[in-house]
């Protein structure tokens, strides 16, 4: 149990500094369009990074149960496709100017964000039932 604490209390102050990373680097970048733009792709591959990790943990541990394994990967690639939709939006109302890019990206920042958080909620706080 302290192992499992100790991991959560890890995994939330690791998106904490992500966070702070990124919040350091946008104001580094100063309205710069391409500085703000170079700051999110360093925030997306940080939290890319998280994400797989941490659904490669729920994988490991859904292991002993294959419609389990199934129905996540069938919801990350849903999750995925309505992000990749619902960000895309911002492209097709508003355009590809360098704002608009700054705005579709800070979408895919914001839903990838929640995401690692509800899928760290349901790493730490489900028990799996060996079948």
């Amino acid at each position: 149990m302290k192992t499992l604490s100790f991991i959560t209390t890890l995994a939330l102050s690791t998106s904490i500094c992500f966070a702070s990373d990124f919040e350091q680097c946008r104001k580094q970048a100063d309205s710069v369009d391409p500085q703000i733009i170079d700051c999110q792709d360093q925030e997306m591959a940080r939290e890319d990074a998280a994400i797989n990790k941490l659904y490669q943990q729920i994988l490991e541990k859904l292991k002993s149960q294959p419609k389990a394994v199934s129905t996540m990967k069938d919801a990350e690639r849903a999750w995925i496709k309505y992000r990749e939709a619902n960000c895309g939006l911002i492209s097709v109302v508003f355009g590809d100017a360098s704002a608009d890019h700054i705005n579709k990206n800070d979408c895919f920042i914001d839903m990838t964000s929640t995401r690692i958080k509800e899928l760290e909620k349901w790493n730490t706080s489900r028990t799996v039932n060996e079948e």
